[in-house]
């Protein structure tokens, strides 16, 4: 690399790890301002082999300032920053070393399921190592089986009975289990419950572990006491935390659901429950476990959650009455440049159009506001809201008229709650399941329409939305309560959740090997 570099210190930055902070810098504002010099395009193109050269803690920083740019909508500068990433990712991989940026971190900015498998059996092939003789494997598991004279023992292990996407999805699960064939154990691991949440789950299942202070180890011997056939994770705990009692061999048998869309690794647990939308069989090979497809969505519809009397109207949240209003309420680390580039392009398409967020980060109302500015839009096309309550954001949600899903990780209880509130979503699948968690739940109530295979056919569904009124009161007459519930409800739901546990139980009990299951839409 040549010295005659124009930054002072140059060398210095990139030489020295604990100075990661200004060499990102460098490189992003490099990268931002289309260096050409020859000092300048080099450094760029051999950034990652320098990166490689720091320490985990210095790319850790890394990839938290991604994040960080995600949260705060500085989708500019982080969209440099994901090149950085990806070269580093490339580079580590090539030479067997261990990413520091986990699975879940990685499907938020690429779409790639086969890589973020790979990450994923990285991840729990370190966790394995560390765990030695503790690891889950073949020959430590439990050995009873279950036999159809007595109930199945399920174990659900939640971190998430909170205002949380999971609680809020699974709030009535346990209640609508059938108990004449189920028995329900919930291992508690959240640290500040919510009685709204938490209440139902513990009044459904037959069995409540309290065991957040315990530890893998001995939530492992608290499993196996209670001689569990199926242990659930609800929370995506398998891929996020490493040694947990999903690492161990606690139960015959394990299986991930809702916390986390994406591949746990072969060989970590044995099932995942999914749709034909989520992961369609050319994505396949983007998992190493067994597949639960469920005939509708991944994910269930709280039949519990009341919005009642709406109360609110779009004046006094600042609306104008004849505006078309789209919401964009994912988590902001969900928005990549390119959402937010399709948020212009509606804004710029349909006159009337206002684009509404909520958010309470001050840095992240200054990015969205710039970038709207920086169109030449006025200001009133944009309306921020600060965070309030679940149930009011539901009531302030079915103000909406439409609501856009991230061109990237889509909306899971977002996509599922914007339906509850009578909103149509409109979405584009990638290829990875967190790409394409939305699909499977607009397609089941009918609205194959707004499931998208273009930005601009996505543009294109928006605008007829917004433009034609009788098209738009249909795609609503579609989401009346009776109707969503009579399709995703919680009850209908666990149904076809039974269905799959009774037929891994019954491979079990023939010792067969775990295999892809399809539920059957009519039985469920």
């Amino acid at each position: 690399m040549s010295t005659r570099f124009e930054h002072p210190g140059w060398r210095d930055i990139v030489m020295n790890p604990a100075r990661v902070g200004p060499y990102i810098d460098l490189f992003c504002g490099l990268a931002a301002t289309g260096s050409r010099g020859l000092a300048g395009a080099r450094f760029l193109k051999v950034a990652a082999a320098w990166m490689l050269a720091l320490d985990k803690a210095s790319l850790a920083i890394l990839v938290n300032r991604y994040t960080a740019l995600k949260e705060t909508l500085e989708v500019d500068l982080a969209e440099h920053l994901r090149a950085l990433m990806d070269a580093v990712l490339e580079r580590q991989l090539a030479r067997g070393l261990d990413p520091v940026e986990t699975p879940g971190q990685f499907l938020l900015r690429r779409d790639d399921p086969d890589l973020a498998r790979q990450l994923a059996e990285n991840f729990m092939a370190r966790t394995e190592r560390h765990l030695g003789d503790a690891a889950w494997s073949e020959t430590t598991r439990p050995d009873w089986t279950w036999t159809p004279d007595r109930k199945l023992r399920i174990g659900y292990v939640c971190s998430d009975l909170a205002v949380h996407p999971v609680g809020l999805s699974v709030r009535s699960l346990m209640l609508a289990h059938d108990k004449a064939r189920f028995e329900i154990f919930l291992y508690d691991r959240t640290p500040r419950p919510d009685p709204v949440v938490a209440g139902p789950m513990h009044k459904g299942a037959d069995h409540v572990r309290a065991c957040l202070d315990l530890s893998p180890a001995a939530l492992e011997e608290q499993v196996r006491a209670d001689r569990i056939d199926i242990l659930v994770d609800l929370s995506g705990a398998v891929i996020g935390r490493g040694d947990t009692v999903f690492s161990r061999p606690a139960a015959p048998v394990r299986v991930s659901m809702i916390g986390y869309p994406g591949s746990m690794g072969a060989g970590t647990v044995d099932y995942a429950i999914v749709d034909r939308d989520a992961v369609p069989k050319e994505f396949r090979s983007g998992y190493g476990e067994s597949l639960i497809f469920m005939p509708r969505s991944f994910l269930p519809l709280d039949e519990t959650f009341k919005i009642g009397e709406v109360g609110t109207s779009r004046a006094e949240i600042g609306l104008s009455e004849d505006g078309f209003v789209m919401a964009a309420f994912n988590r902001l680390d969900k928005v990549t440049l390119g959402t937010v580039r399709m948020w212009i392009a509606c804004l710029q398409a349909i006159p009337k159009a206002v684009l509404w967020i909520s958010t309470d980060d001050r840095t992240a109302i200054g990015s969205v506001e710039s970038l709207v500015e920086r169109t030449g839009l006025p200001r009133d096309r944009l309306l921020i809201s600060p965070k309030v309550s679940v149930l009011e954001h539901a009531r302030r949600h079915t103000l909406a008229d439409v609501s856009l899903d991230p061109l990237g990780y889509n909306g899971g209880y977002t996509t599922a709650l914007s339906l509850r509130c009578g909103v149509p979503v409109v979405s584009r699948p990638g290829r990875s399941f967190a790409w394409r968690m939305s699909a499977g739940m607009l397609r089941a109530v009918g609205l194959e329409d707004c499931v998208v295979e273009t930005p601009a056919a996505y543009l294109d569904q928006v605008r007829r939305i917004a433009e034609d009124r009788d098209y738009a009161a249909s795609l609503r007459g579609k989401l009346a309560p009776d109707k969503l519930f009579g399709v995703l409800g919680t009850r209908r739901y666990a149904a076809a959740l039974e269905q799959a546990f009774l037929v891994i139980a019954e491979q079990k009990r023939q010792g067969q090997a775990p295999r892809d299951i399809v539920i059957d839409e009519a039985r469920a």
